[in-house]
């Protein structure tokens, strides 16, 4: 639906590393050039040996998986101490001399390098020096994946790495910060929570095996923790708690309603007032596009079928009933499916007739609604009349011809 990208990392790992163990050994080297971006030779002795990979590591699998650019990763810049940048300042002072002394000053330099140079000689550019980083260099490298690392743009700015979903990771303070490094950070991290009376009441309910369903208090203390951890360092505003009890698609709408802020939900029922609750002096509940019909029946089956009171929602505003429960909640799961109106079908051609005495308005809310629904009128004045004059211009032709 938002065209994101689902990366599962244990799923990731299995394929990259199954490719590795398939392929010849040693395999092609490890670096942005070459593959997609895996383990090295060195790495991979490991995992076979059963040592595995560290966890604060895979974040280059993730970045190329997303298709970020990498490259091998640079030293960071020497720290200046203190006596260099003093040196520094000192130097910004004496640059700032007055205009004619820097005239001068270029004026003698232009004198010296004429006695430096002898008649015939040419002056030879020095060639820029070739970046170490650069593929020509890097890409016969076999590189371990702590040298990996993303590649910024020419201009030296940050990649926005975005439309992603993550699953099962990080679970650590150690793995957060390793994301972060590479530039990987969440708009939004969803915890799903069984919010059963007794703990793990409804994991156990949909287990294929519910009676072989044990809940290990060691994994939930872990998990508890994991959670705490992501809190405290993302915040409330980023981490989400929803509850996975119930059906898919009410899970799913909770999870939407988190993510996205345009997503289109039925009224809060505890805020709405339904027909059945509103006394006679109040406004009355304001029926939606369908009128008293079901919205899901007209669009789904192109047929006019009443909504029953016992299945009404609030959508805008406004009221919807529905033909029974199914279509209840088929609505509450999309309701921009079936709204707007104008996306509305005809169910069927109406047959219509206006009656009325002369100046109530007939002819102007027949031509209205006519060109308003593009439907086939009939005026029975005019038309009959017309029909009888036909008729006796028929007739009156016939006995022409019979004499």
């Amino acid at each position: 639906e938002y065209g994101w990208k689902v990366i599962d990392l244990e799923n990731l790992l299995n394929e990259r590393l199954t490719e590795q163990k398939t392929g010849l050994f040693p395999s092609l080297p490890n670096n942005p050039y070459r593959t997609e971006i895996s383990c090295s030779n060195d790495e991979l002795m490991n995992v076979l040996d059963g040592a595995g990979i560290e966890s604060t590591k895979v974040a280059p699998l993730i970045a190329s998986a997303l298709g970020v650019k990498l490259e091998k990763k640079r030293p960071p810049p020497p720290e200046k101490n203190e006596e260099e940048e003093e040196g520094e300042g000192k130097e910004e002072e004496e640059g700032n001399g007055s205009e004619e002394e820097a005239g001068a000053g270029t004026e003698r330099a232009g004198k010296d390098t004429s006695r430096d140079e002898k008649p015939g000689e040419e002056s030879k550019e020095v060639e820029p020096e070739e970046d170490p980083f650069s593929e020509k260099f890097v890409r016969d490298m076999d590189l371990p994946l702590e040298e990996i690392a993303v590649a910024k743009a020419e201009d030296g700015s940050i990649p926005k790495i975005g439309g992603f979903i993550l699953v099962g990771y990080p679970n650590s303070e150690e793995e957060i910060n390793h994301l972060k490094d590479y530039f990987i950070d969440f708009d939004k991290i969803i915890i799903l929570q069984d919010t059963s009376e007794e703990p793990g009441e409804f994991l156990q309910s949909i287990a294929k095996k519910p009676e072989d369903y044990i809940l290990d208090e060691t994994e939930i203390e872990k998990y508890g923790n994991v959670f705490n951890t992501i809190k405290e360092t993302y915040g409330e505003e980023i981490v989400k708690e929803v509850s996975c009890v119930g059906t898919p698609d009410e899970v799913y709408i909770r999870i939407k309603t988190e993510l996205d802020p345009f997503f289109a939900r039925i009224d809060d029922e505890s805020r709405v007032k339904y027909a059945s609750e509103v006394q006679e002096e109040e406004d009355p509940v304001i029926n939606g596009e369908y009128g008293i019909y079901c919205p899901v029946t007209v669009s789904e089956d192109q047929w006019l079928f009443p909504g029953n009171p016992e299945f009404e929602t609030m959508f805008l505003g406004k009221s919807y009933k529905f033909s029974g429960e199914k279509e209840l909640e088929q609505f509450k799961f999309d309701p921009l499916k079936y709204v707007p109106s104008s996306e509305m079908k005809i169910c069927t051609q109406p047959q219509l007739m206006f009656l009325g005495c002369s100046g109530s308005g007939v002819t102007t809310q027949l031509n209205i609604y006519t060109n308003k629904y593009k439907l086939q009128h009939v005026e029975l004045l005019p038309n009959l009349t017309n029909s009888l004059e036909i008729h006796k211009k028929e007739r009156k032709h016939k006995r022409w011809l019979l004499r």
